[in-house]
């Protein structure tokens, strides 16, 4: 699930700052994580796109004994997009299953893992010249790869893992503890790629890794 928060004067913000520090004025996103369920629940998507886009995405959740002290859930997904950019594309892979053990009456542990990688082929966009207090931009079509696309695919591997133990005190009075690890590794690669171009038309080519 997904929650965002609308823009607020910077006065408005300023209680968060003392949870999430000093940062940008324009609000922040909240993500939850999906948590297992105690009734038996299925989901299949399937969706399809413009430039050859494709994705799917599984969700199992339910018991795992008969009491429901166990609760699991599995999430699974694989995309494979184009681009409006010739020479640009993108497979996703990402699993995220999760476990929930009530250890006696008042113990709650929640295990939640997500482990995604991504292969693509970056968008260099378009190299622009300043002229005098003017930004030129190349006329040429939004489609056009400015640059030679990479044979080898950049790659991003994502690992994350938590841990969370509620501890119920009282009917009104809960106590949590919570441990995250995260992992992230990225490989970029730009084998030719225009940063400027010239009066002339000429753009001027880079390699980056």
């Amino acid at each position: 699930d997904l929650h965002s928060f609308p823009t607020r004067r910077s006065s408005d913000l300023e209680p968060a700052a003392g949870f999430y520090g000093q940062g940008s004025l324009g609000g922040f996103i909240n993500l939850v994580r999906k948590k297992p369920k105690a009734e038996f629940a299925a989901d299949v998507a399937v969706q399809g796109g413009s430039y050859d886009t494709y994705r799917i995405d599984a969700d199992v959740t339910g018991p795992l004994d008969s009491n429901r002290n166990f609760l699991g859930r599995f999430n699974a997904g694989y995309s494979d997009a184009g681009s409006f950019a010739d020479g640009v594309e993108t497979q996703t892979r990402l699993i995220a299953p999760s476990l929930e053990a009530m250890i006696g009456e008042r113990t709650r542990v929640l295990l939640q893992v997500w482990s995604q990688e991504t292969d693509y082929i970056p968008n260099p966009g378009v190299p622009t010249r300043l002229v005098g207090d003017r930004i030129e931009v190349a006329d040429v079509p939004r489609s056009f790869f400015f640059g030679v696309p990479s044979e080898e695919k950049s790659n991003e591997e994502i690992l994350d893992a938590i841990v969370r133990v509620d501890q119920t005190l009282s009917d009104r009075w809960l106590a949590s503890v919570l441990f995250q690890a995260s992992k992230d590794d990225t490989q970029l690669i730009f084998d030719n790629y225009g940063f400027d171009f010239a009066g002339t038309g000429d753009v001027y080519m880079y390699a980056r890794f």
